[in-house]
């Protein structure tokens, strides 16, 4: 509640002025606990900010990402972006058939449950359903992300991926 509080306060205070000195120096609750030295890190993938986090402090606000944007320059927080900083790295998948078949039959009956019960959620889905209905499931052991942006240079394993662009669900395990 406090950072949404924070969010609806003027934090573009001019460098140097109390406000901005406390706000950059404000502890944060990160992957590796409560710190008060910089860089921090955002992600708004959880799969990826759960990975990333036992290498380096990925910020955990309490609540989607989304919500806290605005604070993120005053907290000096350092935002990656899943899209421009990261690299999936799944170069050993083999489609799985039968967990594609699984997929092509749940994704129907979730449309149809989010449409009776979370409206607003199924009205929010950035893929569209019947692209989703098409998606192929690959395996890949060795599912990993890595992690350019801000130099870190970093890769780290996951357990899902998501491509909307080339119609892939690739899991680490099946």
């Amino acid at each position: 509640e406090t950072l949404r509080l924070l969010v609806q306060t003027p934090t573009t205070q001019p460098p140097g002025t109390n406000l901005s000195r406390q706000l950059a120096k404000l502890p944060l609750w990160t992957s590796q606990g409560w710190l008060i030295q910089r860089p921090v890190f955002a992600v708004d993938d959880p799969v990826l900010a759960d990975s990333l986090g036992a290498h380096v402090p990925v910020w955990m606000p309490g609540g989607e990402l989304s919500q806290f944007r605005p604070l993120l320059d005053a907290l000096r927080i350092r935002e990656l972006s899943v899209e421009s900083d990261c690299t999936v790295e799944a170069a050993n998948s083999e489609l799985d058939e039968e967990g594609t078949e699984l997929l092509r039959l749940a994704v129907p009956l979730l449309r149809e449950d989010l449409a009776r019960n979370e409206p607003a959620l199924s009205g929010a889905l950035t893929v569209p359903w019947e692209q989703l209905e098409v998606f192929e499931v690959r395996v890949d052991p060795d599912l990993s992300v890595r992690v350019d942006g801000e130099g870190l240079g970093v890769s780290v394993a996951i357990t899902a991926r998501a491509d909307p662009t080339t119609g892939e669900l690739v899991l680490s395990s099946p």
